[in-house]
């Protein structure tokens, strides 16, 4: 919310520098919490997973090859 739209709610008839100033001091404790900073994982207790698919052929036998897809997996 604005600081003006605050200072009309409130009654404030003066200068808007202090309102304004004090606004902006308190608008970060307010803020909600970043989504990212409120997760809370133990080690080794997420990891993230994907499948890699290598340009090489590999060799199956004499007479088969086949391009395997790789799981890679990196622990958060």
């Amino acid at each position: 919310m604005p600081a003006t739209v605050i200072a009309e709610r409130i009654g404030r008839s003066r200068s808007l520098t202090v309102l304004k100033d004090r606004v902006q001091e308190l608008r970060p404790l307010s803020a909600p919490p970043d989504s990212a900073s409120r997760a809370d994982y133990l080690p080794v207790e997420l990891a993230q997973c994907d499948l890699w698919f290598p340009p090489s052929m590999c060799r199956w036998g004499s007479d088969r090859s086949t391009e395997p897809p790789v799981l890679v997996m990196v622990p958060a």
